[in-house]
């Protein structure tokens, strides 16, 4: 059983875990995985999340939304949602969080780096879709775009992380995810 404590310490404060706990897993990165996340960001200090890829039950959009509602950070998801089914269940779960994350529909590879170098405050990346290196390649894309600005990248999913892990040294993994700091210059 985890100790909340130590947790809080580990995950560098509470509105993190508050923010997870918050939500019921339904599949898709799992708590343990939106902790080390959401602990990175806080412990970077970004005032933005964007992701890319959102599952069906919508799982990461629902915990940054909550991370986003606690505090006061710009939360975007942003999915190709060409199905639409997907896109209806969706929507109905993130219906409660509709004040606290942008939900955009469109082509990641086409429009993630634009979005994040539209942001003027320090931001991180969450990439769920694409996978693999076309995953990799989008989280520099978006690292060479905005300047600074990127400060945490993370990629879940990845069936070698070899790639994410040479583009961004001190990268550390927790179950499928892959995250890494990114040091301005």
């Amino acid at each position: 059983m985890w100790d909340r404590a130590a947790e809080d310490e580990m995950c560098f404060g509470v509105p993190v875990w508050d923010a997870v706990e918050a939500v019921r897993y339904t599949g898709g990165i799992d708590p343990v995985e939106m902790r080390a996340f959401l602990g990175m960001c806080q412990n970077a200090k970004v005032d933005a999340i964007v992701e890319s890829g959102r599952g069906r039950d919508a799982y990461s959009t629902r915990c940054l939304a909550e991370y986003a509602r606690r505090t006061g950070v710009v939360a975007v998801s942003l999915d190709w949602d060409n199905r639409w089914w997907n896109w209806m269940v969706s929507r109905t779960l993130l219906w409660g969080y509709r004040q606290d994350v942008r939900i955009l529909v469109g082509d990641a590879q086409v429009e993630l780096a634009a979005i994040v170098a539209g942001l003027a405050v320090p931001t991180a990346v969450l990439v769920d879709g694409p996978k693999n290196g076309s995953a990799t390649n989008l989280l520099k894309q978006c690292v060479r775009r905005s300047g600074a600005k990127v400060r945490v990248v993370a990629q879940h999913g990845a069936a070698n992380w070899s790639d994410f892990e040479e583009q961004f040294p001190g990268a550390v993994r927790t179950g499928q995810l892959c995250l890494a700091r990114v040091e301005a210059g």
